[in-house]
């Protein structure tokens, strides 16, 4: 099965990215794609010595934070004319994603799977406005007894994956004709959305411990090994840690672990 990963690291530094490249290919040799601004040397030099492919956006995003919007008209760009032949796609934040195991170590169920974060909508200070302020009360009140799903990681058939990108832009679109500017990050309450309005039908949604991804941010309780690794619930190291960072003082150890191994 031909398997592919593919994130923005626009504007990102080789300092920022160490963490994700260099984890991904003690675990990972496939197809990587990252998203990026015009290299420098040094830049090209860090990700061919990782064998990294890179898309670089020749008109430049004036406010870089933005790529979290934008970047699924990039990868349907990037889909219409590569990677025909892929199977098995990943498309992922960069910045706060580390790897301990091979990403694809847990077979697709669905054409685009999707995972939980650990808290319910209304108790989350961050996603509540956020569908709010999208949604309005109405779209809020439909979801606050719902868990959190993470728009920063996605996992799927090229086919199932193009599909979620193509309803994502197409709403992104109908938001930004009303007039309304979308922010960094903005993309959340869209990605909860389309899932709970029912337009995946048939997909697979992995609470934390179960599956190929951890994300961190309201995970209570953390369960490492002997070596430092974050294990699931059946005591295996999860391959994929989402949002390490904010792991407080495990963040260090986690750092540690993805640089140098």
């Amino acid at each position: 099965m031909k398997q592919l990963i593919m994130g923005p690291a626009y504007s990102y530094d080789i300092a920022l990215l160490e963490p994700f490249v260099k984890s991904l290919r003690r675990h990972y040799q496939g197809m990587c794609v990252l998203v990026t601004h015009p290299l420098s040397k040094s830049e090209l030099e860090f990700y061919s010595k990782y064998n990294i492919i890179t898309f670089e956006l020749e008109t430049p995003i004036a406010n870089p934070s933005d790529i979290q919007v934008e970047r699924y008209s990039i990868y349907r760009d990037i889909f219409d004319s590569h990677f025909e032949e892929v199977e098995h796609v990943l498309i992922t934040d960069i910045r706060d994603v580390m790897f301990q195991d091979d990403p694809f170590k847990f077979p697709l169920t669905s054409e685009v799977e999707f995972f939980f974060e650990p808290e319910l909508f209304k108790n989350c200070t961050a996603n509540a406005p956020w569908m709010k302020g999208m949604y309005g009360n109405t779209g809020l009140d439909v979801i606050l007894d719902e868990y959190i799903i993470c728009g920063g990681t996605t996992m799927g058939t090229r086919k199932g994956i193009i599909q979620y990108i193509d309803e994502m832009i197409k709403e992104i679109d109908r938001i930004k004709a009303t007039g309304r500017r979308l922010y960094q990050g903005e993309d959340q309450p869209i990605h909860n959305h389309l899932i709970y309005s029912g337009l995946f039908p048939g997909c697979k949604i992995h609470h934390n411990g179960e599956g190929a991804i951890t994300t961190i941010h309201h995970q209570q309780q953390l369960t490492f090994d002997r070596k430092g690794r974050l294990l699931n619930k059946d005591g295996s190291p999860t391959p994929i840690i989402h949002q390490w960072d904010r792991a407080d003082a495990c963040k260090y150890v986690l750092e540690k672990q993805a640089i140098n191994g």
